[in-house]
């Protein structure tokens, strides 16, 4: 799929140079950018990385504790093993059974939160972002600004990251977020 859509990218630019007269073909301006460093270095991809990986850490310590529990639970059974009557052994290893599906099914759940969160970001960050190039380039005066992960080779001259980033920070400012 990312084949494809880097090929459809170099013909949209070869048909964009081959259609416009060659006056309008060396005004053409063209800038690339990083998507990924717009990602972490925009106040947004900061913060949204920090809530993805606040979110992944909780979820993680109350596995933890689960987990701690579970041990607990096997190392009493197994010391007490010899001592305890048939019936409150299958009682406890009932319970040791209990945690355990407990156990994964939250961490089932854990996995599918952070899948929904993370896609849910993803789409709000790459909506805002694809709104903040295409100001960018209107007011800069671009005929055309393609991903860098797009672009086999580009000058450096040609790079606008700096410019994204800027514009992405104060178009969209942390805290004015719809929704806060």
């Amino acid at each position: 799929m990312k084949g494809i859509s880097q090929i459809l990218g170099f013909c949209c630019l070869a048909l964009a140079l081959s259609a416009a007269p060659p006056a309008q073909a060396q005004s053409l301006k063209v800038g690339v950018f990083d998507a990924q460093a717009v990602s972490e270095n925009s106040e947004m991809g900061k913060r949204i990385q920090a809530e993805l990986t606040s979110f992944t850490e909780a979820k993680e310590a109350e596995i933890s504790r689960r987990q701690e529990r579970l041990a607990a639970m096997r190392k009493d059974l197994s010391q007490q093993s010899l001592s305890l009557s048939s019936e409150k052994r299958a009682s406890q290893e009932k319970d040791i059974q209990r945690l355990m599906l407990d156990l994964q099914s939250f961490q089932e759940s854990a996995s599918r939160e952070l899948e929904l969160e993370y896609g849910s970001a993803t789409n709000d960050f790459r909506d805002r972002l694809i709104a903040t190039v295409a100001s960018f380039g209107r007011d800069e005066g671009f005929s055309l600004i393609l991903d860098r992960s797009q672009v086999a080779w580009a000058a450096a001259v040609t790079d606008v990251t700096s410019g994204i980033i800027d514009r992405f920070n104060s178009m969209f400012p942390v805290g004015q977020e719809t929704g806060e």
